[in-house]
C-alpha cells in the first residue's frame, strides 16, 4: 500500500468510515481556509456539427 493509500485509511478511520462524517470535516476545514476558490460554471452547450 503506497502513502497516499494510507493516508486515505487513516482519515476514514478517523470517522468509522462515515462519508457524511468525512464530508462535514472537510467542508469545515473549507470555510475556516480563506483561499479563493474556482468558481465553476457549467459550460455552453456547443451546436451540432453539421456533416
Amino acid at each position: 500500500m503506497n502513502e497516499l493509500h494510507e493516508w486515505r485509511e487513516s482519515y476514514a478511520a478517523q470517522f468509522d468510515f462515515d462519508l457524511d462524517k468525512m464530508f462535514a470535516d472537510l467542508k469545515s476545514k473549507e470555510a475556516m481556509n480563506p483561499t479563493p476558490r474556482a468558481q465553476v460554471r457549467p459550460l455552453d452547450p456547443k451546436p451540432p456539427n453539421p456533416v
